[in-house]
């Protein structure tokens, strides 16, 4: 018997109890948890595959299914109904069948490979021949299946019966009497509609219901009993219902399609007015929410704006930023997110549910079309293709489902003061203090609030409104830190607290100072080789055509190897300087530059200008040759090209030593009109032309002095500042002209290095990858940041200087100077008297007393302006008493719980009516 097991089963728990939840591993609790959060949640699991159904297909055939969730199913009250559910359900398996006949080979579009195109029809479709054409369906038909069980085990899957309502045409009410002896027919008794006419055409087509018949088969016709049947006292009662059918066509047109109209019409507008009433529905707040998976996609457009533009391989934000520069379809999808928060935020403070709704659907819409159909044809891939998009739909699915969850549900009946305010915790505390530093958020927020608020107050009264409630929100969280954490009179600090916040303030402090300099001092260090991609030298007399330009690109500039390195550095052994300069740099860091003798470009001066050239040489005037030679690299410092020039200019005087300059005759002759037989043989020597070694940093180049001397020859350059010892830095030349035979008009100038001097023959000709056979330079590059320093580095040691240290030095010193006129407000000891002030205004305005709002506000600015008044009110309550406030609050919440309460019972019992 049943009593005989439950016995049975006591006495087995009795001997053996199960393990229960808490004594499993916590794994296990925790997958059970899992479990049953699945369980609990089977709907929106269900809504979660149907997104990532979306995601995988992004086809015609999948669309239907998130709009439907979104414009149906999410929005029904109080939970998506049996209907829902079976349409997703046959519209999944037509999409697999569909499908299934689209994969065979028959097919035209099966037989050839399919085109790179998001608009291919086929793909677009979503009838793409793939291998796992269906394993997206099947999955969501899975946990589908899975809900509808969820929903039949908890007797949710059944529909309540809704009564048939019948609309009076014609109907008669008639009361059936049976008596008990003869087995005489019931007699109808009739009864007419009030607002309906009896007619001698309905009386004789009455149409009456025995009882046996509506026990058994229902409503059939019978003809009408005469009267004066004998009635009995105990005789059975029945009431039918006699009605004739009258034509439509007999009433108004108007009025039958009207009555179709709302036949069919009427199950929408149920839908709609539910969610627009505000009767019976539990309010709740879910815009932080909301808020936060909108700032969480305008932050992914911000970093992962390539994956949603045309734009492809261009750097992204950070290469924006570097170039100054702002694509405009970047600007306009920030504007656009920026713009929904915003009209977001202005319906939820006016709890505009209407609004709300129509913006539901505008944004269920457009994020549809854009998503799927307008970003493919612009980026010209499909949806699926990049991460970004991808999950900037989920997330803007699971925002829907929230705003969803507030249209069915109601906004809330208040709305009090900041999402972050309400608990006291030092998170809050930490989270408020980032809200109030981003820069215009806390104004931002002021202003909107204050547009969509009923309120009596200027905007200027708002802002100290907010500023005040800010500040003793603030100082609340911190009286509730010292509370938890409660500090000894008269005992001193400890010292491992006062190490880890004062040496944590110690090393910020001392870091800031020297961060400049540590920054470029470790730059060699942490940066990377950056060896120039081009060198250019030319040579030009006066304001002339340049008689010699020649650069040196790819494969004519040589990185040394370490080898050639090690050479190097033993070269300059004995010369202390230049071994300290050249420990400065690694292998990597010097490059050998090679440029070929001749020049690159035919002289093509114009004949006038070459006789003007000549008769200025055989002039008295001094002439100046300018030599410029040029390093292009690679480069992130701001402002800068990566171009650093060098220039040299040698004067040729008319006259040296009372004679004649050689070397502008010499040029002289040959530039006249009849040149010597042995022009090609004629050598110009030119003193001080080129530099050997070349230093480049970020912004210059400048000449090595080091590596022009050695303690063996006294030949040198010397550490004056004797202009002339400075020329010695710099190789001497002779210049040559050549000309074509064939062709007298084809001129090019030919430069060589003088190699016959001490300096060259001693210590240059040893130099790894020297030769005089060419044009030889030889570089020492400084290492450039990597990219993530680039920024910061490129402002300079003084511009670092004078921005961050700086302006951060005077941040932290208004942060702890100034203090003595903020004591008064900083350090009240006791502000919950103030703070529930500064609540019962948000409570005043929401209710819409104004009037209340103007006065409670005063009281809060006379607090200010009293400090009496102030410091009576911020006085702790005495330990052992109460604060006649604190009975005030209690008995308001009392109230505020009574009214909470009684409206949840009414919307219950409402709810439990309409189902």
């Amino acid at each position: 018997s049943i009593l005989t097991r439950t016995q049975q089963t006591a006495q087995t728990e009795d001997e053996g109890p199960e393990l229960s939840e808490i004594d499993q591993p916590p794994v296990i609790q925790l997958l059970a948890s899992i479990w049953f959060g699945i369980l609990a949640h089977s709907t929106f699991m269900c809504y979660f595959i149907i997104f990532l159904h979306q995601i995988k297909n992004a086809s015609v055939l999948s669309t239907p299914l998130p709009l439907m969730v979104f414009f149906w199913g999410s929005l029904t009250i109080p939970r998506p109904s049996k209907t829902f559910w079976v349409t997703i359900i046959a519209y999944t398996e037509a999409i697999v069948i569909v499908k299934c006949i689209f994969q065979l080979n028959i097919i035209s579009w099966n037989q050839e490979a399919s085109p790179n195109n998001p608009f291919y029809p086929p793909r677009i479709v979503g009838v793409e021949r793939n291998e796992n054409y269906a394993l997206w369906d099947l999955l969501l038909l899975l946990m589908v299946f899975f809900h509808r069980f969820m929903l039949k085990s908890l007797g949710q899957w059944t529909t309540s019966y809704i009564a048939r309502k019948i609309i009076p045409s014609k109907l008669t009410l008639a009361t059936m009497r049976s008596s008990t002896e003869n087995n005489s027919q019931p007699e109808p008794a009739r009864f007419h509609w009030q607002n309906e006419q009896q007619t001698p055409a309905s009386s004789s087509q009455d149409m009456t219901t025995s009882r046996d018949q509506i026990d058994g088969e229902g409503t059939s016709a019978e003809p009408p009993q005469e009267q004066g049947t004998s009635k009995e006292p105990h005789s059975e009662e029945l009431v039918g219902v006699e009605g004739e059918e009258v034509p439509v066509c007999n009433d108004k047109f108007s009025e039958a399609v009207n009555a179709t109209a709302k036949k069919y019409l009427e199950p929408a507008h149920d839908f709609f007015g539910n969610i627009i009433s505000p009767d019976g529905k539990e309010k709740t707040n879910v815009y932080a929410y909301m808020f936060l998976c909108d700032f969480f996609n305008f932050i992914l457009i911000i970093f992962g704006f390539s994956a949603f533009g045309t734009q492809q391989g261009d750097g992204g934000v950070a290469a924006y930023l570097q170039e100054n520069r702002v694509p405009m379809p970047f600007l306009l999808m920030l504007l656009l997110q920026f713009a929904l928060i915003v009209i977001d935020r202005a319906l939820f403070l006016r709890k505009s549910i209407l609004g709300k709704l129509v913006f539901q659907y505008f944004l269920v819409f457009g994020v549809h079309v854009w998503m799927f159909f307008v970003l493919p044809s612009i980026t010209e891939r499909q949806f699926n293709a990049r991460l970004p998009p991808q999950i900037w739909y989920m997330m803007k699915c699971f925002y829907l489902l929230l705003a969803a969850y507030q249209l069915r549900l109601g906004y809330p009946t208040r709305i009090l003061g900041n999402f972050l305010c309400k608990n006291y915790s030092i998170i809050n505390y930490v989270l408020f203090k980032v809200f109030m530093f981003v820069p215009f958020l806390f104004e931002l927020r002021a202003v909107m609030d204050w547009i969509w608020t009923d309120t009596s107050m200027t905007i200027m009264d708002w802002f100290k409104m907010e500023d005040i409630f800010a500040s003793i929100y603030q100082i609340k969280c911190m009286r509730g830190v010292e509370s938890d954490f409660p500090q000894p009179r008269g005992v001193k600090k400890a010292q491992m607290s006062k190490y880890l916040v004062g040496g944590g303030a110690l090393l910020l402090i001392i870091g800031l100072i020297w961060f400049p300099l540590l920054l470029f001092a470790l730059g060699g260090t942490v940066g990377v080789s950056n060896i120039p991609y081009e060198v250019t030298l030319s040579v030009r007399i006066g304001s002339y055509q340049p008689i010699y330009e020649m650069s040196a690109q790819d494969t004519a500039i040589h990185t040394y190897s370490e080898a050639n390195f090690v050479e190097m550095t033993n070269l300059y052994g004995k010369s202390r300087s230049a071994v300290t300069f050249l420990e400065n740099y690694e292998h990597t860091d010097v490059a050998a530059v090679r440029m070929s003798n001749s020049s690159k470009v035919l002289w093509s001066i114009s004949p006038p200008d070459k006789e003007r050239l000549r008769a200025e040489l055989l002039a008295n005037e001094t002439m100046i040759v300018h030599i410029e030679w040029t390093v292009s690299r690679k480069t992130d410092v701001k402002d800068f090209s990566g171009m650093s020039p060098g220039t040299k200019n040698i004067i040729l005087p008319a006259f040296e030593g009372g004679k004649r300059n050689p070397v502008r005759d010499d040029l002289a002759a040959l530039l006249a009109p009849d040149p010597p037989a042995n022009i090609t043989n004629v050598a110009i020597h030119l003193k001080n032309v080129f530099p050997k070694f070349l230093k480049v940093t970020a912004r210059m180049i400048a000449p090595v002095p080091q590596l022009m001397k050695t303690p063996s020859l006294a030949q040198t350059w010397s550490d004056d500042s004797d202009k002339n010892s400075k020329d010695q830095l710099y190789r001497n030349v002779t210049l040559q002209l050549s000309i074509n035979p064939s062709d007298p008009n084809q001129q090019w100038w030919v430069i060589h290095e003088e190699c016959d001097d001490p300096i060259f023959q001693d210590l240059l000709g040893k130099i790894p990858l020297n030769s005089c056979d060419d044009i030889m330079m030889f570089l020492f590059n400084d290492k450039a940041f990597p990219e993530g320093l680039s920024f910061i580095s490129g402002f300079g040691i003084l511009g670092l200087y004078t921005t961050a240290v700086i302006v951060v030095s005077q941040i932290m010193r208004r942060a702890v100077s100034e203090m003595a006129p903020k004591i008064m407000f900083d350090d009240m000891p006791y502000v919950d008297r103030i703070l529930r002030l500064c609540l019962d205004i948000y409570l005043v305005r929401e209710s819409g007393e104004l009037s209340l709002e103007e006065d409670l506000f005063a009281k809060l600015i006379f607090l200010y302006r009293s400090p009496e008044t102030l410091i009576r009110w911020t006085r702790p309550p005495e330990p052992g008493t109460r604060d006649e406030r604190d009975d005030e609050e209690e008995e308001e919440d009392r109230r505020e719980a009574e009214e909470e309460e009684d409206e949840r019972r009414r919307g219950l019992r409402e709810r439990v009516r309409d189902e």
